[in-house]
């Protein structure tokens, strides 16, 4: 999806906390590298840190900090905030700097305000939340645990006592970081978990019923997308 918006060459720089001097540096270094590719950065939780990866040269901003199904960021760290309000605070808090620069009709967001988009990730757990994040504000948003389990999703298919099940890890896991190039260093410790998840067959009536709440309920949240 987003390479059908924003073409076909894109990057992205996922940190699990975007508030770094280096993690700006590498967004301006990657732009500087590739003046014609989306650069989607994150993650953050705040409009102020929005604004300066946007500023750096990013397109897009992945807001939310350990929220995901198989994310243990929030436990390990004892770090977390709403999701619903996260997103508020990412669209709206920078925008109000440059309220008088655009017109009213922008004031969905502060990352719009500056040409940006937000992504809302995770933590959704039924089609409602993925409503809730567009009805923020949200351009796109980012889903694991509801799509785990199906025929198209990743992860290896187990069986057990004659059940189907399906394996679903965060990418900051000990699986991901033992089964994926690159390596981590030995010291860090894992901010995600692996589990089993029942087997759910084709991925398409999800979506469409997804698609059928996020029709019924923006509207109600009185927000254009």
């Amino acid at each position: 999806m987003l390479m059908a918006i924003f073409g076909k060459h894109a990057v992205c720089l996922d940190v699990a906390n975007g508030y770094s001097e280096h993690f700006v540096d590498a967004v301006k270094a990657v732009r500087a590298a590739h003046p014609t590719h989306t650069i989607i950065a994150g993650n953050v939780v705040t409009g102020e840190m929005t604004e300066e990866l946007i500023l750096a040269g990013a397109d897009i901003i992945k807001v939310g900090i350990g929220p995901g199904s198989v994310c243990t960021t929030r436990r390990q760290t004892g770090v977390a905030i709403l999701n619903f309000l996260l997103y508020l605070i990412a669209q709206m808090l920078v925008f109000l700097r440059y309220l008088t620069a655009y017109d009213l009709k922008f004031k969905t967001s502060s990352a719009h305000g500056l040409n940006g988009h937000v992504i809302a990730d995770g933590g959704c757990v039924c089609p409602g939340d993925v409503a809730k994040g567009f009805g923020a504000g949200a351009d796109f948003v980012m889903l694991g645990g509801m799509l785990a389990g199906h025929e198209e999703s990743g992860g290896e298919t187990i069986e057990e006592n004659g059940k189907l099940f399906k394996q679903f890890y965060g990418m900051s896991s000990s699986t991901a970081m033992k089964r994926h190039a690159g390596g981590v260093a030995e010291y860090r410790a894992s901010e995600g978990k692996t589990v089993k998840v029942p087997y759910r067959g084709e991925v398409a009536g999800t979506i469409r019923e997804i698609l059928e709440v996020c029709d019924l309920l923006v509207p109600m949240l009185e927000q254009e997308n």
